[in-house]
């Protein structure tokens, strides 16, 4: 049901946001990088421990943090 109202959404350029409440360690900001579909914002929203911990797993995996790197790097240069 998510992929198809994301599919809706992302590919008809129209200007989105996605706010993921309780996020945990959900891939989805990674899959839609990957498929360069990210849409206008993306933010995600849980407890901080989790937080904490889902960013210490980012860090520990170099293709991660690589990939939200250059996504950084590609939207700093843009602006």
């Amino acid at each position: 049901v998510i992929n198809k109202f994301l599919d809706k959404y992302l590919t008809n350029g129209q200007q989105c946001q996605i706010i993921n409440l309780g996020a945990g360690f959900d891939t989805l900001y990674f899959n839609l990088l990957d498929k360069n579909r990210l849409p206008f914002k993306y933010v995600e929203i849980d407890f901080q421990r989790i937080v904490m911990s889902k960013i210490r797993l980012i860090k520990s995996k170099k293709v991660l943090l690589d990939k939200l790197c250059q996504q950084v790097k590609d939207e700093t240069q843009t602006n």
